[in-house]
């Protein structure tokens, strides 16, 4: 079980569906057709690129996000490569998270080994240039074919509904490809997206109009970022149409808001602030460590450490400490900045059985959503060298 990997797809999965689903739509889209009107000239593309630098800051300004790298490639050609924000001297940009206060705040680097099968890449805005010119050139680099057209295509054909509009007459639906976020836009031209943030304080996406030779890279250091949809969405309407068709920062930072407020009232209630005046103590510590099992998540262990109580998760033995908030509830709040930035703290709600101790606990695990906290049953004591732990 890995607490960050869990929160960050429930955050995920609504934020996708929110950018999708919620934002308005300009205009009734075409009906798709198999390659659309995929004529783009380059005095369209620099016409939208002499735009670019204005809308990249403007947005910037609106929410404040730290850095932002973009990047276009067009007909195999980098045209458009540029950093904005404070540039410090290290090899990577510092990730940050918006508090419920809107403030930015710097996080930490996260392991996240265990959700490595899932895929991932960690790279710069340099190196993504050239998988886009790879992309948009349909697998040909430095004029030698790097990778077979035919398969490369594939991966971008529609396979399964991904996202849907409540009325489908109001917007596109998205289909799954392989590795890809598949639609048709208004011209009924064919758009692959892929959104990435696996590492937490980041937010990305890369856009590809295949037929046109066309891709826009963003990379922002700060979680959630409107600037990832919203770029790419106003430039291929800069290019398309002349201008943006509607102001796609502020629509996608209130559906971005609204789908986190939504999904904070949808998770499991932990205590926030301060407990409460006459709150009751704790059980003897005690009472409540032990081992205690779910079918899903496997196991979690709770263990006496300094007078206090920590809780451990997985085979790794990720441990947070837990602190008393009123008798059997206990608060387990986040240092530093994080994406758990949305809550302010989680927490464990211990059930006492007859015999005075928790049969049972209610563990946060992080997300945020329905499927935010499990419970978990007791199955017995810790090793009697591990109850009490003062490492």
């Amino acid at each position: 079980m890995t607490l960050r990997t869990s929160r960050r797809r429930a955050m995920q999965a609504a934020l996708i569906t929110a950018a999708a689903v919620t934002l308005p739509r300009a205009a009734k889209p075409a009906a798709p057709t198999e390659s659309g009107d995929a004529t783009i000239t380059a005095a369209q593309v620099q016409a939208a690129l002499g735009r670019l630098d204005a809308l990249i800051e403007n947005g910037m300004t609106k929410t404040a996000v730290p850095g932002t790298a973009v990047a276009v490639v067009h007909n195999d050609t980098v045209v458009y490569e540029r950093g904005f924000g404070v540039r410090e001297l290290q090899n990577r940009a510092a990730p940050h998270f918006r508090t419920q206060a809107g403030v930015w705040k710097p996080g930490n680097l996260t392991n996240d080994d265990a959700a490595m099968p899932a895929g991932g890449v960690c790279s710069s805005l340099r190196d993504l240039t050239l998988w886009l010119r790879l992309q948009v050139a349909s697998g040909m680099f430095d004029g030698r074919q790097v990778v077979a057209s035919g398969p490369l295509r594939e991966t971008r054909r529609p396979q399964i509904v991904a996202i849907s509009p409540p009325d489908p007459s109001s917007g596109a639906t998205k289909f799954y490809g392989l590795g890809w976020l598949v639609f048709f836009d208004d011209r009924g031209r064919l758009v692959v997206q892929h959104g990435g943030d696996f590492y937490g304080g980041y937010h990305t996406q890369a856009t590809l109009l295949p037929a046109a030779g066309l891709g826009i890279v963003v990379l922002c250091n700060g979680w959630p970022s409107a600037l990832r949809d919203a770029i790419p969405n106003a430039f291929l309407e800069m290019v398309t149409h002349g201008e943006p068709r509607q102001d796609w920062v502020s629509a996608t930072e209130t559906s971005f808001a609204a789908a986190l407020a939504s999904m904070v009232q949808t998770s499991t209630t932990f205590p926030q602030g301060k407990p409460p005046a006459g709150s009751a103590p704790p059980l003897p510590l005690d009472a409540y460590t032990g081992k205690y099992s779910n079918t899903i998540y496997g196991e979690v262990t709770v263990r006496e450490k300094d007078g206090g109580l920590v809780v451990e998760f997985g085979p790794n033995g990720t441990r947070r400490p837990i602190f008393p908030w009123n008798r059997d509830a206990f608060v387990m709040p986040f240092t530093g900045a994080d994406a758990a930035a949305q809550v302010a703290q989680l927490g464990v709600f211990f059930t006492i059985g007859a015999a005075g101790q928790a049969d049972a606990a209610l563990v946060s695990l992080g997300g945020v959503g329905p499927d935010a906290a499990a419970t978990f049953t007791r199955v017995g004591p810790p090793r009697p060298d591990e109850e009490r732990d003062s490492d």
